[in-house]
C-alpha cells in the first residue's frame, strides 16, 4: 500500500457542481481501479444507478467499439512525467481579472463532503496535506458546466479560507501572480493551462512555499 509523507491537492474540481463528471473521465478512472470498497462507494455516489452496471462490467459499454477502432487506439500515449504534457507554445492572454479575497461563494455540499473525507483520512494517516489553485482566464468554464470566472474565484477564496480554518496551507495563485513570476504574455498554452515555462514557475513556487515549509514543519491537519 502507498503511504506518502505529503499530498499536494489542486482544488479546481472541488468547485464543480455534483454530477457534472464527464463519462469518459469517470471511466478512465474507475475502469482501471481494482475492486475495493472505495471503488464501490465512488460508483454508488457519483454514477446514476442505471449506468452503474457499465462500471462493474465495462464490456457492456465497449463490446461493439471494434467497428470504429483506428491506428490511434493502439498508440501508447503515456509518458514518464506523471501526466504532464510539456509544450513550448505561447498564447498571449489578456490580464487576468483578480477578484478580492473577501468575495466568497460556498462550494457544492457534496464536493465539500468529499474534501472533508480527504482531510480526515490524511489526519488519520498522519499525512501532510497542502492545497493550491492554478490561475486561468476562461470567462465561461466548459460546455457542461457554466461558471463565470468571478464565481470560480469566489469558490477558491472560500476554499482558501476553509483551508486556513483547518490548519492546511493553501496557495491561491490568483493572488500570487506577481510573486510567482507568472506572465500572461509568455507563460500560458491557452486560456486554461500554463505552458512549460509557466509550469516551471508554478512548480518552483510551490516547492519554495509549501514543500520547504513541510520539511521544516510538516502540516498535518
Amino acid at each position: 500500500l502507498q503511504h506518502p509523507k505529503a499530498i499536494v491537492l489542486e482544488l479546481l474540481n472541488c468547485t464543480n457542481y455534483a454530477y457534472t463528471v464527464i463519462d469518459e473521465y469517470t471511466h478512465s478512472f474507475f475502469d482501471a481501479m481494482p475492486y475495493c470498497e472505495a471503488k464501490k462507494q465512488g460508483i454508488k455516489d457519483l454514477v446514476d444507478k442505471e449506468d452503474q452496471i457499465y462500471y462493474w462490467l465495462p464490456i457492456g459499454l465497449y463490446h461493439s467499439r471494434w467497428k470504429t477502432l483506428t491506428e490511434a487506439d493502439y498508440q501508447d500515449v503515456r509518458n514518464d512525467l506523471g501526466g504532464f504534457l510539456p509544450s513550448d507554445a505561447v498564447y498571449p492572454m489578456d490580464e487576468i481579472t483578480v477578484y478580492p479575497e473577501e468575495d466568497m461563494e460556498v462550494i457544492n455540499e457534496e464536493m465539500l463532503a468529499y474534501l472533508d473525507k480527504i482531510i480526515a483520512l490524511c489526519k488519520q494517516e498522519q499525512v501532510a496535506l497542502y492545497f493550491y489553485v492554478t490561475p486561468f482566464n476562461v470567462k465561461e468554464i466548459s460546455d457542461y458546466e457554466i461558471h463565470s470566472l468571478h464565481s470560480k474565484q469566489a469558490n477558491f477564496n472560500y476554499l482558501t479560507a476553509y483551508a486556513k480554518e483547518q490548519g492546511i496551507p493553501c496557495l491561491n495563485f490568483f493572488h500570487q501572480l506577481k510573486e510567482s513570476g507568472l506572465d500572461v504574455s509568455t507563460d500560458f498554452l491557452d486560456n486554461e493551462h500554463t505552458n512549460t515555462a509557466g509550469a516551471q514557475k508554478v512548480t518552483r513556487y510551490l516547492a519554495e512555499h509549501l514543500l520547504t515549509e513541510y520539511i521544516t514543519s510538516p502540516a498535518v491537519p
